[in-house]
């Protein structure tokens, strides 16, 4: 519902720009959050590791911080105050160091992957080559304070890998490939309705004895709803893109379509990289990442609105 509702509700600039704001004040939560639970010692330890804490929601908030920070080169350029653009900045930049600290490969991939995307398809490359030094250089002179910490977090991850059924003792073990070869071999392995279909509950906690369940969408979808459902789940993110697509090339080309369509691209991307790490387990990243869709969809209406063209799906 985040998807249709974003893109009915939010259909002006102001909604927009204020919903953008939103993000923003919710990443400087994300952030005190972070800090606040170092200093005071609260909170929750990942990895069997203690020299990092992010809160009683544990390390899965660098996935809430990589969606916020990678609108944040598309919210610098439609922010119309330059306090509220230095702090955006600044945030920028914190963010990228806490994702990096958590070690979230999932949520590393998807921040990368995001920027890139991004850079590759806005209109505004020079922006993004003079915002790029300030962030590294912040990045790199606060490097001391940090790297060691993410060298020792590193040789903890390594720790946790699984590579037989046996070893996942736990849900916080380490064992996508297994799930993925489980997932695979079950589907595939048996009858037409378990490929079609799936074979188990969907978002089940429960994989070979152990409390946990499959953190990867993709094996979710296909364990849960078999290859039907997970063609759907597919061709839901393909319409948006399409949908994009389509704003950007009615009429004559603008800088405007062409920074949403690249912003959307770059969401789409997050949203593939992240679900390898899991995202249906609440309504707080899909249901954001969807509404920023939306959201970035309605402002490509309001560009074609501009130029006096109905728009037709």
């Amino acid at each position: 519902m985040f998807l249709p509702l974003a893109i009915y509700f939010l259909n002006t600039e102001d909604k927009f720009l204020i919903l953008l704001r939103i993000c923003i004040l919710a990443l400087g939560i994300l952030e005190i959050n972070f800090f606040l639970s170092n200093i005071l010692g609260i909170g929750i330890a990942t990895y069997k590791d203690e020299s990092v804490l992010f809160g009683e929601a544990g390390v899965n908030i660098t996935k809430d911080i990589v969606i916020f920070i990678v609108i944040l080169p598309f919210y610098l350029k439609y922010e119309k105050h330059n306090t509220l653009k230095i702090i955006g900045s600044f945030l920028l930049a914190l963010g990228v160091i806490i994702v990096i600290l958590g070690m979230k490969r999932s949520a590393i991939l998807a921040l990368s992957a995001g920027f890139f995307i991004y850079s590759l398809l806005t209109p505004y490359k020079t922006r993004i080559l003079r915002l790029t030094p300030f962030i590294v250089a912040f990045v790199l002179l606060s490097g001391p304070y940090y790297i060691p910490i993410i060298e020792k977090r590193f040789k903890a991850r390594q720790e946790r890998v699984s590579m037989t059924y046996n070893q996942l003792s736990s849900s916080e073990e380490e064992g996508r490939l297994l799930e993925v070869q489980f997932t695979i071999q079950q589907t595939f392995g048996d009858s037409f309705e378990k490929m079609f279909i799936g074979y188990d509950l969907f978002l089940k906690k429960q994989f070979q004895g152990h409390k946990r369940m499959l953190h990867i969408d993709y094996m979710n979808m296909l364990g849960g709803a078999g290859v039907f459902g997970l063609t759907l789940f597919l061709y839901i993110y393909w319409c948006i893109w399409h949908y994009a697509r389509k704003i950007k090339k009615t009429s004559q080309p603008s800088l405007a379509k062409n920074e949403v369509y690249a912003v959307i691209c770059c969401l789409l991307g997050v949203q593939a990289f992240m679900s390898f790490g899991g995202t249906m387990q609440g309504l707080d990243l899909r249901g954001t990442i969807l509404l920023l869709l939306g959201s970035f969809l309605a402002l490509g209406l309001q560009e074609l609105k501009k130029e006096n063209i109905v728009y037709e799906s």
